[in-house]
């Protein structure tokens, strides 16, 4: 079975019980949270920003969208809003949302939901502030047009990393070390493109080049120094059946043993 499936599990029971491990196969470095935040955050435009990624990607705590007026609370206004405009996808669907809540001449309760559901929808200016804060969102992240070189879209991605600070908002030395990954990754491309020659992608090409690279990197999350932890080791097929075979008489013998000691 494919490892990678039982690490989230491992860790949930790992954090429950207070209990460290150390893996012996390294993660994937495009399963760890920062990256894979990252990866869905890219992947927005190229979906026609779908409801339910694009408000993970407001929620998440990689990205610092205060300067657009954006944070949990109004991620969570703006779920309400899209619940009542029916939103799926795209610009389009969130402004028919907005224009129906901006016309609405009395408050607007949400069917069927009891008085737990915070926050309430907004009306009038609100409307009209949180319409403008994800356009900025939206403008911001939307890719220029036209193609460009890996170089070029690796320096956007950087302008944006940084204007959003992401990586300032990673906790501990998992995301830590995922970043030291990434920002590897991102020079060996440049590097390779300067010495094959620049060669135009448009967008879908680069997010395309940059999950291959994130795919094809494993990393080894760093233990904290001194702290004993569990070891989680994967036995390789090839590895497991000679050891069978060793076992074998082993398991024979505690078999004669027990039956042994059953007798009367």
């Amino acid at each position: 079975p494919d490892s990678d499936l039982y690490h989230p599990y491992l860790r949930q029971a790992s954090a429950e019980f207070g209990l460290p491990l150390r893996f012996t196969q390294g993660e994937a470095l495009a399963q760890s949270p920062a990256i894979s935040a990252l990866l869905a955050l890219l992947n927005l435009p190229a979906l026609n920003y779908p409801r339910r990624p694009l408000l993970d990607a407001l929620r998440s705590p990689y990205f610092d969208l205060s300067a657009y007026g954006l944070d949990r609370r109004s991620a969570d206004v703006l779920d309400e809003a899209s619940r009542y405009g029916q939103v799926i996808e795209g610009r389009e669907q969130w402004d028919e949302g907005f224009v129906r809540l901006a016309q609405a001449s009395a408050p607007v309760e949400m069917e069927g939901e009891d008085d737990l559901r915070v926050p309430s929808l907004p009306r009038g200016e609100q409307v009209i502030g949180l319409q403008g804060a994800l356009h900025r969102f939206f403008d911001r992240l939307s890719p220029p047009g036209s193609a460009s070189s890996l170089t070029d879209w690796i320096r956007w991605l950087e302008d944006l990393l940084d204007e959003w600070r992401y990586y300032d908002l990673g906790a501990g030395e998992r995301d830590l070390e995922a970043f030291e990954h990434l920002r590897e990754i991102l020079r060996a491309l440049v590097l390779g493109e300067s010495v094959t020659g620049p060669q135009a992608v448009d967008y879908a090409q680069f997010v395309s080049e940059l999950q291959g690279a994130l795919d094809g990197v494993g990393y080894q999350e760093p233990l904290p120094g001194g702290q004993p932890a569990a070891l989680v080791a994967r036995l390789d097929l090839r590895l497991r059946l000679p050891l069978l075979h060793r076992l074998r008489p082993a398991v024979h013998l505690r078999r004669r043993v027990v039956s042994s000691l059953s007798r009367p």
